[in-house]
């Protein structure tokens, strides 16, 4: 664990995310049996930069003239970065059918969809959650030469890092809107109806028609959008549940703020904390026929990895600052914004997410 140095604690804060370019994202997904030219599903590489996933299933399904239930994916990637992930497509899609996607939609700059590469042909779609993670390459920005000259001697040969796997702001609500996807997954699954249309409403997500029932509605238009605000609630329930179980474990630590929303805990040292590797959680799963249904999860309370970091070099966003690129992988689940938010705690250093979300709050 890295000490921090009071001392040498920043006036500004590290800035992430300025530029989509500074937030990359490749997937690791499952080995398929893939087939060189057999299989009614296409595996697709997918490459994006200001698309959300759910926009860029549908964008896809649109130009293909597929319902967007037969597009699929392991996993949601922000779109305020340059991600890329496999995708699944119900038809059997050639070069020329791709080239011919690519020529609407990517473009010469942000936002951009483009289909980069067939990996295969398959039986059967790509399921959500289906992958083993993913690598990210980070740019940290607006740091003086003397925290950047520290981070990089810290990190340089290849820092162990342990990190509370907690759920991070993009779980929540999109950039620059409220995060009420976890209130509007809670109204859902109370069926509170009212609530959850006023909450969708400001949220400025989707206009539902008010002769329309917004869970028939949102079923019939939008069943993942749907099930991903039930998973909003859950994953509020799994803060809160594994933020109290490391306090219990380890009362030496810290409070941090996550989005004006949640009261976290961080222990000072994870590596001795004694917390279950695995907790399990209540959650809810979105069935139609039944609305939802309760159900125990589980998930890891820990995660670690290992973080690498280039030479820190000058950053032309910020004159006389500097900029440190990271680069790490994380299982499927972790969010790499949470990573870097304790990471840059353990340095003492406050950090900014430039995206319309709001910064990370260490109490004193």
């Amino acid at each position: 664990m890295v000490i921090p140095d009071h001392n040498r604690t920043p006036a500004q804060p590290a800035i992430l995310k300025r530029l989509h370019s500074d937030f990359r994202v490749v997937e690791v997904p499952l080995i398929a049996p893939w087939h060189a030219d057999d299989g009614e599903y296409t595996h697709v590489w997918l490459d994006k930069g200001g698309w959300t996933t759910f926009d860029a299933e549908r964008a896809i399904g649109t130009f293909f003239d597929l319902p967007v239930q037969e597009v699929g994916s392991a996993g949601l990637k922000d779109e305020d970065g340059i991600t890329t992930q496999l995708c699944s497509v119900h038809r059997h899609l050639t070069n020329t059918d791709l080239n011919a996607f690519n020529a609407c939609y990517q473009g010469s700059s942000i936002p951009f969809l483009r289909l980069r590469s067939i990996e295969g042909y398959a039986a059967y779609p790509i399921r959500p959650r289906s992958l083993f993670g993913n690598r990210f390459g980070i740019v940290v920005r607006n740091l003086s030469a003397a925290t950047a000259e520290w981070m990089w001697d810290s990190l340089k040969n290849g820092f162990h890092f342990a990190m509370a796997n907690y759920y991070d702001l993009q779980r929540f609500g999109l950039p620059g809107n409220p995060p009420t996807n976890h209130l509007i997954g809670e109204s859902l699954v109370r069926q509170d109806r009212k609530l959850a249309r006023r909450l969708i409403k400001e949220a400025g997500e989707h206009d539902i028609p008010p002769e329309h029932d917004v869970l028939e509605w949102l079923e019939a238009h939008h069943p993942k959008i749907l099930r991903f605000y039930v998973d909003a609630f859950n994953s509020m329930q799994w803060n809160t549940l594994a933020s109290e179980r490391f306090q219990e474990a380890a009362p030496k630590g810290t409070h941090f703020q996550l989005g004006g929303m949640f009261d976290l805990w961080l222990p000072h040292d994870l590596s001795r904390c004694a917390v279950e590797p695995v907790l399990e959680y209540e959650s809810h799963q979105w069935r139609p026929e039944t609305t939802t249904q309760t159900l125990r999860r589980s998930r890891q309370s820990v995660i670690t990895t290992r973080i690498f970091t280039d030479p820190p070099v000058q950053d032309p966003l910020h004159p006389g600052q500097m900029a440190l690129s990271v680069s790490f992988l994380l299982p499927s689940g972790g969010y790499a914004t949470m990573l870097m938010r304790q990471l840059l705690i353990r340095f003492g250093i406050p950090m900014q997410v430039d995206d319309g979300r709001n910064a990370s709050h260490l109490d004193s």
